[in-house]
Parts: structure tokens; sequence; C-alpha cells
């Protein structure tokens, strides 16, 4: 009985990191990549952007927010921080970098569908602190005789 209560408890809890971590938001649009000619620039968080380094530019996010991007043509996801603002053109939603539009496969096409939202690294250290704490709670006492 105490090892059922146990495991339900443990998925509740398991049930709601996961849904903590639901995105609220997600954007469909345009995505590009930047062009060569802005390798080693200065990005206007400050950070030197470098196209070897899974980044992107956005609008809205706070720099160092991190957002996966998912190419809607195949599926493919990438995790990318945020370090500039832009992009500035009607319809796009994200610029990132040469690095993430190689994983996503959007090279040959230069601009594809994507959908964007804040990527948020799931809470393991807590789910197992948890884990833990209710292992120790239902340790049962053998019955003296």
């Amino acid at each position: 009985m105490k090892s059922t209560l146990t495991l339900l408890l443990f998925l509740s809890l398991c049930a709601s990191v996961i849904k903590a971590q639901t995105p609220s938001k997600v954007e469909t649009g345009k995505a590009t990549y930047y062009g060569k000619k802005f390798n080693n620039r200065k990005t206007a968080s400050g950070t030197i952007y470098k196209r070897d380094i899974f980044v992107c530019a956005h609008r809205t996010y706070p720099f160092g927010t991190k957002l996966l991007i998912k190419n809607l043509k195949n599926d493919k996801e990438v995790v990318v921080e945020v370090i500039d603002r832009g992009p500035f053109k009607k319809g796009r939603v994200v610029d990132i970098s040469y690095i993430a539009a190689k994983e996503l496969d959007m090279i040959h096409h230069g601009v594809t569908t994507v959908e964007v939202s804040e990527y948020i690294v799931p809470d393991t250290l807590g789910l197992l602190e948890a884990s833990i704490q209710l292992k120790t709670d239902t340790i049962v006492e053998p019955l003296a005789n």
C-alpha cells in the first residue's frame, strides 16, 4: 500500500515538473541565418557573433534567454541563446547562427518556417532530490517480534 502511494506521489511530482516546463508562448514564422559578413562582429548585447556557436537574434526575448527553434519542414530542433536584436523584416521571427541553420538543415533554402519557444532547462536535480526524499520518507522499519 505504501509503495503504491509513493509511486502515485512520485508520478504526480513528475507531472507537475513537466507541466511547469511547458512553454507558454510559441511563435511561428520565418527564420533566416546570419551571413558570413557578420562573423566576428559585435551584437546588440555586446557579444561577438561567431558563426559556429548556437546563438540568435530575437526582437523581444531578453539577452541570454535560451530558445528552442523547430524547423517545421523536417521537425529538426536546436537550442540557441539570444545575443542580438532582429530580424526587422516583416514575417521573420528569428535570425540564427550558421551552425544552428546547418543543424536545422536550412542552409540551401536560406529561409524556412519555424516554431520558436522559450527553452526551459529540465529541473532534473529537483526531481532527483524529491525522489530521494520520497524513498527516505517511506522506509518501513521491520516489526519487532
